[in-house]
């Protein structure tokens, strides 16, 4: 799974990475899975910050702002030999307006994208495949797998819009490592 970097208790703080620390109230070591910074789609002219997000209820969060892409912390990380590493994006918000991932229909296969790790290395991927699920329909299992070949998954809203119900329908793109 996920490259992990061990973290452990010095005087009150956890190491973490790159000089990093929290504070912590146990002796524990705990986990730290290195986020992806930055997404960059050159083909629709997107460049975006990454910032890890989690899922609640089987839900995933996503970020607030339309120019910011989610990766789900519990998934694959970029460079992973399996999995998916799952990237979530709103469309448009009604304080933002339309966001730069608007243009996600306009991605063609074979178009290119780079996710940059926490590292500063650069992982590219292929777009594969450009699809619309009604929200009712999303194969979920898939687009989550943590095991098989490695993808990476951006998902955002698509459809048709009504103003009380939201966006009716996903659009996702599959991408693999190249």
């Amino acid at each position: 799974m996920s490259p992990t970097v061990g973290a452990y208790l010095t005087r009150g703080s956890v190491i973490l990475a790159a000089g990093l620390t929290a504070a912590c109230s146990t002796s524990h070591a705990i986990e730290f899975v290195p986020s992806p910074t930055e997404l960059h789609m050159p083909s629709i002219g997107v460049s975006a910050d990454v910032v890890p997000v989690v899922a609640d209820d089987r839900v995933l969060d996503v970020p607030d702002d339309p120019r910011v892409v989610g990766w789900w912390s519990a998934g694959a990380s970029p460079g992973d030999a399996e999995g998916t590493v799952v990237m979530d994006v709103h469309l448009d918000t009604a304080e933002a307006g339309e966001g730069p991932f608007a243009a996600v229909h306009d991605l063609e296969v074979g178009d290119s994208a780079e996710i940059v790790g926490f590292d500063g290395g650069t992982h590219t991927y292929q777009v594969t495949e450009v699809s619309v699920y009604d929200k009712t329909v999303l194969p979920y299992a898939e687009l989550f797998r943590q095991e098989g070949p490695p993808q990476a998954v951006l998902v955002t809203c698509g459809g048709r819009f009504d103003p009380v119900q939201g966006w009716d329908s996903n659009v996702v793109v599959v991408m693999s490592p190249q």
